[in-house]
């Protein structure tokens, strides 16, 4: 059975947590001295900008059958910020993931942390196991696979692989300009 996203999301809320009110990006703040530069030529201040994590503007962008592994990596971290919070961590402190893809080849699960709450090493060894274990499997549909270099170097099973490389070839043999 194919899992959704919203289904990934559903199993580690406080992991994918959605900050709509105040939410402003960490890295859309102005260097002091540039502010002073903009301040003397009379330009008006900068304002951070409020947005969406990212995660929820592009959505996890890597193949289904990555999507168990993803699940379970963020089922496993969810108990680690649940047991965070149980400890006082106010929620808005936790780290957070923001975004989820493929990438050369392999899995790559981003998050943001602040200074005072940073990604603790159990949350570092779940997402280390998830992107070896994406490495070894079919990024279509799921099964054992081995990376292959003239598909991306994405891992796929055999039978995936076939039909990825048939659809290459096809798309080859009948591209092209008729004049």
């Amino acid at each position: 059975m194919q899992i959704s996203e919203q289904q990934i999301y559903d199993a580690a809320p406080l992991f994918f947590r959605l900050k709509t009110e105040g939410y402003f990006d960490p890295d859309d703040a102005m260097a002091p001295d540039i502010q002073a530069i903009r301040t003397e030529l009379g330009l008006g201040a900068h304002v951070q900008e409020k947005r969406y994590p990212p995660i929820h503007y592009w959505g996890i962008e890597c193949g289904q059958g990555w999507y168990d592994i993803v699940r379970d990596a963020a089922t496993k971290i969810e108990v680690l910020l649940n047991a965070m919070v149980t400890a006082g961590t106010a929620v808005d402190d936790l780290p957070g993931c923001t975004q989820i893809k493929e990438k050369f080849g392999g899995l790559r699960l981003g998050w943001r942390a602040v200074e005072a709450v940073p990604i603790t090493q159990p949350m570092q060894s779940v997402i280390a196991q998830a992107e070896e274990l994406a490495l070894r499997t079919c990024a279509l549909c799921g099964e054992p696979g081995n990376r292959r270099p003239n598909l991306g170097f994405s891992p796929y099973c055999d039978a995936c692989a076939r039909t990825k490389t048939k659809r290459a070839n096809g798309a080859q043999q009948t591209s092209g300009n008729t004049f």
